[in-house]
């Protein structure tokens, strides 16, 4: 069975200044950090936390698991990730989140539909106002926009020979801080379960 490997032919779509210096054009930072000059963050702290949002593609579907981290399945038991110690995974199916109140979540699911029509249908369907950050045959990972009231929210698709592993995180934005380092890790451990 062949695995994923989501760092063959990636590069991201706007690769960032090696300088640090902000885009002159106001476009986001397309590996996820934050703009040094602005001020306003979603936590309300005044600084910009850390968005969180992974694109580096050596890093996505690792499969490597954190020390003490849950591993979920979807429900066809076909694909896999892993959540914080401390985050439950009782209350959906393939869901892992902080709290009954869902500060965060992440929810792994398998597609069975060719790459093509599945990273389409990723595209016209879900996370509306996107960024598409990775879009190659074995990885597909969408992001959107992280603003000041704005939540952090990404989907990372992976292909493998019988299944598409997905994994979508969400982290609601007055809760970047306490999550986001957690959530991008999330993304290294998306894996078939073969």
């Amino acid at each position: 069975m062949a695995t994923a490997d989501p760092s063959a032919g990636v590069e991201p779509t706007d690769a960032p200044d090696p300088t640090g210096a902000p885009d002159p054009t106001g476009a986001p930072d397309p590996t996820g950090a934050p703009d040094p000059t602005d001020g306003a963050s979603p936590g309300g702290t005044g600084s910009a936390p850390d968005p969180a949002i992974p694109t580096d593609p050596a890093l996505l579907g690792t499969g490597l698991v954190p020390d003490g981290w849950t591993v979920i399945e979807d429900t066809t038991a076909a694909c896999r990730i892993a959540i914080p110690p401390d985050w439950i995974s009782d209350i959906l199916p393939g869901t892992g989140q902080p709290s009954a109140l869902a500060e965060a979540l992440a929810s792994v699911s398998a597609d069975s539909q060719d790459w093509e029509t599945y990273t389409d249908n990723v595209d016209q369907f879900l996370l509306p106002g996107h960024a598409t950050l990775i879009d190659t045959e074995e990885a597909f990972l969408i992001a959107t926009p992280i603003t000041a009231d704005g939540d952090l929210s990404y989907l990372l698709g992976l292909r493998f020979d019988d299944v598409n592993c997905n994994v979508l995180v969400i982290v609601k934005r007055n809760w970047i801080a306490d999550f986001g380092a957690e959530a991008a890790l999330i993304a290294q451990t998306l894996d078939h379960t073969d």
